[in-house]
């Protein structure tokens, strides 16, 4: 199969080897990956991905939104990659807090996890923007620096109907981490 590029950014190219679904980027510096795990359709132009990234021998959980349309089709910068530790925390606040998500009526923050000094992932319940339910899971980075302090377009959102599939492809690839 041919190779396409699926994403540029400011500083690398990465290419995708559609025949075993790695994303490999060398450079210089460091040599990394992407191993497809699963995947999970938020709509016909969106899903989510969930893919295991190596770097520098250290493995992390990269959950990241694609899009499929006219102009591109490929990864967004809303998503989240985390160590393994921080993966299993996520869970378990989903977990922990199934009854509310399905019953609640107004947003709430279900939880949050460190994911370094200056940042972390917070759990919560947001107005919908990806159906027609009143309330979504909203999983995003939040900064807390010298220079910015709030949420970040690194996260994405699920529909209140999806939160078990998306369990599952976390559980699918925490048993690959």
């Amino acid at each position: 199969m041919e190779k396409g590029k699926i994403m540029r950014t400011l500083f690398d190219e990465l290419e995708l080897n559609t025949e075993n679904d790695v994303v490999k980027k060398e450079d210089k510096f460091n040599k990394s990956s992407f191993r497809f795990v699963d995947s999970l359709i938020i709509n016909d132009a969106c899903e989510l991905h969930f893919d295991i990234f190596e770097k520098n021998g250290a493995l992390f959980a990269s959950i990241r939104k694609y899009v499929h349309s006219k102009k591109y089709t490929g990864p967004t910068k809303n998503g989240i990659t985390v160590r393994k530790k921080v993966l299993k925390e996520i869970i378990n606040i989903i977990e922990q807090n199934r009854f509310r998500i399905i019953s609640s009526k107004e947003e709430v923050e279900l939880g949050h996890v460190e994911k370094n000094s200056i940042t972390n992932i917070v759990i919560s319940l947001r107005e919908s923007t990806v159906d027609n339910n009143p309330l979504c899971l909203d999983i995003r980075e939040y900064k807390n620096s010298s220079y910015y302090k709030g949420p970040t377009k690194k996260g994405f959102r699920i529909s209140i109907d999806q939160v078990n599939d998306f369990v599952k492809c976390c559980y699918h690839i925490l048993e690959k981490l």
